[in-house]
């Protein structure tokens, strides 16, 4: 889904760089970016190590593999990309990161779990979320990572515009976090829907225009395990991958 919502921005907004985090957001904004230029759009995928206008390598999810090198148009260093390209006067950009701990107000955490272990040094992630002109994130909902209220702020969230889950999407409405998607299922909407605000860190208000998303197909698995095939990221197949129809693997 996160790979749909960054092929469609791209597109809408006519974004000239997409810049990812590591683990299943480079994978994501590796598919979108490749689905993108398929569709005709030029949009170059960055590293904040230096990499610019590279083309990620099938079988290897680590986005500052060697392997990426290469292909790169043009070898940066951090300054340069961070400082540059991604907060350029002239370039359009969006993020696709992570987050150990997220608010409704889209503050992200990546540092130290209020109460709990200190977790990485922020990197890069604050000059990326900051000055993108827009930050899309990825997570897995469920109340230790999504708060009422960060109580630790590496990246401020004023540039965020949605996250995406393994239940639905919510996006930035007047300043706050509300769920606008929901992911297909047998259930009823409504035990879906229910499922989600439980799941949720504060009372997480629902769009008057929610709407559901797209089953998840054989295809689009495939396409993530191209560039992650034994699971570093998306974890191994629970089920085999079927070469028909749907799957409910996210």
């Amino acid at each position: 889904w996160l790979a749909d919502l960054v092929a469609h921005r791209v597109a809408e907004t006519g974004t000239d760089t997409v810049l990812a985090g590591a683990g299943l957001a480079n994978l994501a904004a590796w598919v979108g970016v490749g689905r993108a230029k398929a569709a005709g759009h030029q949009v170059a995928l960055a590293a904040e190590l230096g990499l610019w206008d590279y083309t990620p390598t099938p079988g290897d999810p680590f986005i500052f593999s060697f392997h990426n090198f290469p292909s790169s148009a043009m070898l940066l260093d951090t300054e340069q990309v961070l400082g540059n390209l991604v907060n350029g006067a002239f370039l359009r950009s969006i993020a696709c990161v992570g987050a150990a701990q997220i608010d409704r107000t889209g503050d992200i955490n990546t540092t130290r779990i209020d109460g709990g272990p200190y977790l990485v040094g922020s990197g890069g992630g604050n000059d990326v979320i900051t000055n993108a002109d827009e930050v899309l994130v990825v997570g897995t909902m469920g109340r230790r990572r999504f708060v009422d209220k960060c109580g630790y702020v590496t990246s401020p969230g004023r540039r965020v515009r949605a996250v995406v889950t393994d239940l639905g999407v919510l996006s930035m409405r007047d300043g706050e976090l509300v769920l606008t998607h929901v992911a297909p299922g047998p259930e009823p909407l409504a035990d879906r829907v229910a499922h989600v605000k439980d799941r949720c860190g504060w009372d997480l208000a629902v769009s008057p225009d929610l709407e559901e998303l797209r089953e998840v197909t054989a295809a689009d698995v495939e396409e993530l395990r191209s560039y992650d095939p034994h699971g570093y990221f998306l974890g191994r197949a629970r089920t085999p991958v079927p070469t028909t129809g749907s799957t409910t693997e996210r």
